[in-house]
């Protein structure tokens, strides 16, 4: 409200269920919280007044974390992040300068004259999306059917997101040479 009386802030809006979902857990590791490696792929965090919560290990944890957050998304993924302050990337020493215009029509061009493209859903997913949406738009508000139907859109949504978010990762870090949709494992569709 104070934002609002300030003048450079909307109405506080009413909290939303299925939205930003989570909550934070501060304090020194060990003794508030606690994380260790199961195997491979999964590891465990505990989480005080919740026990031991499994998640799925995509990277190393920093030894300067003070705190995590478990969040849900609207795909209904959980996610576990710990807080840190990362060091500085360097960036490639190639030494020579590239423009790079972001539009609408084209992801990205180069100075160079290379166009880029972002890659989204396939056909086939695509397709399956509208099928969703229409069932989504047909379905009764509150009910069952609607809730499993909003669960799937957002799925695909989450798919689309995280392609588009991992094509900008490895383009803008140069991972794989950045030549589109191929390079990153997915197809291109017509």
């Amino acid at each position: 409200m104070a934002g609002l009386f300030a003048g450079n802030r909307g109405r506080p809006s009413w909290r939303k269920a299925g939205r930003d979902e989570g909550f934070r857990v501060t304090g020194h590791r060990g003794r508030q919280w606690d994380v260790r490696r199961l195997n491979r792929n999964w590891g465990q965090v505990r989480v005080p007044k919740g026990g031991w919560v499994r998640f799925r290990w995509s990277r190393e944890v920093p030894a300067g974390a003070r705190s995590f957050r478990v969040t849900r998304d609207r795909a209904g993924r959980w996610h576990v992040a710990f807080a840190v302050v990362p060091d500085p990337v360097r960036g490639p020493g190639a030494g020579e300068a590239v423009g790079i215009d972001r539009g609408v029509a084209v992801s990205a061009a180069l100075s160079t004259g290379e166009m880029l493209a972002v890659p989204g859903l396939t056909a086939r997913e695509r397709a399956r999306l509208r099928r969703l949406q229409r069932r989504l738009a047909r379905a009764g508000r509150g009910s069952a059917r609607r809730g499993r139907a909003g669960t799937a859109v957002a799925r695909l949504k989450a798919r689309e997101r995280d392609r588009r978010k991992d094509w900008c990762e490895k383009t803008s870090t140069g991972s794989p040479p950045p030549s589109g949709p191929r390079r990153c494992g997915f197809r291109r569709s017509t």
